[in-house]
């Protein structure tokens, strides 16, 4: 029985720890969502990836042989250990050279609708897992990656239409991100801290 939580509880991902390597979980958006960071280049030199929001490091997979020092950060302790379980370490500092990868929701009213409203009513998706309030404005967020020099590359993703379709009526377990010509819904940030 899932307990009914106020949205941007952290807890309610303490009540789905158990769903967080499930292809058909709560989480498997966000497996598809780390699926799509495949695309992150090898590491050069002593590169580390700072996974903000590691949840139970799903982009541990993604990220394996290409050189990185893994390392996570999240709030939520049963998370963690589980990202520890596969390979990714503590929080640490990320250094001159280090990648940022992020992706998120942008914070406009389509966004606000397609992947809070619309996508909560499917079922592998936990009603009130997003918060609103906590959706990412991107010009700020270039903005201030920029202040701290790191030049992002922005990219609109989506899960591929055909195998939503398929997953919806087939419950088949691979359902592939795309790339889209907005980053009003969902996007990808890239980028990488200037050496000096």
């Amino acid at each position: 029985m899932q307990v009914s939580r106020k949205c941007n509880d952290p807890a309610q991902y303490d009540d789905l720890a158990a769903q967080w390597w499930d292809p058909r979980g709560a989480f498997m958006m966000l497996r598809r969502l780390a699926a799509a960071r495949a695309l992150v280049p090898a590491a050069t030199g002593d590169a580390v990836l700072v996974d903000l929001g590691c949840g139970a490091g799903l982009l541990a997979p993604q990220v394996a042989g290409k050189g990185y020092r893994h390392v996570g950060v999240d709030i939520t302790a049963s998370a963690l250990a589980q990202a520890r379980a596969h390979g990714v370490a503590p929080a640490g500092c990320c250094g001159p050279g280090g990648l940022v990868v992020i992706d998120t929701i942008a914070a406009t009213a389509l966004a606000r609708l397609v992947a809070i409203r619309l996508a909560e009513r499917l079922p592998a998706v936990p009603k009130g897992i997003h918060d609103p309030d906590l959706l990412v404005d991107r010009t700020v967020m270039v903005g201030e990656c920029a202040r701290h020099g790191v030049e992002l590359t922005l990219r609109g993703i989506a899960p591929s239409v055909t195998d939503l379709a398929r997953w919806l009526v087939l419950r088949l377990d691979t359902v592939r991100m795309a790339s889209v010509p907005t980053t009003a819904i969902l996007f990808q940030a890239v980028g990488r801290k200037a050496v000096p």
